[in-house]
């Protein structure tokens, strides 16, 4: 990633695979960002799906989104470039 794609985030995500429809939740108590997915945890299926839905949601491209910490956790940080906060998040 490029040092001037704009302002850089992290962002602590709590990842429900397996769910019945892909969506991107409230901030919990813990401040986390509840993120559920369809897609199962293998093979990196529901990272990648989790990466898919936080560049939807943040407006930003796919190739923007980092995967810092948590791979083969439930609890994962990104780190975003150029992304903008939403209302509500």
């Amino acid at each position: 990633m490029r040092r001037d794609a704009g302002p850089v985030r992290r962002v602590t995500v709590h990842v429900q695979p397996r769910a019945s429809k892909n969506a991107v939740g409230e901030t919990d108590a813990a401040g986390r960002l509840r993120v559920a997915v369809t897609a199962a945890p293998a093979d990196g299926q529901a990272n990648d799906a989790v990466i898919a839905l936080l560049a939807d949601h943040f407006r930003v491209p796919r190739s923007a989104i980092l995967l810092e910490r948590g791979k083969t956790a439930r609890t994962k940080v990104f780190v975003l470039r150029g992304a903008h906060q939403r209302a509500g998040t």
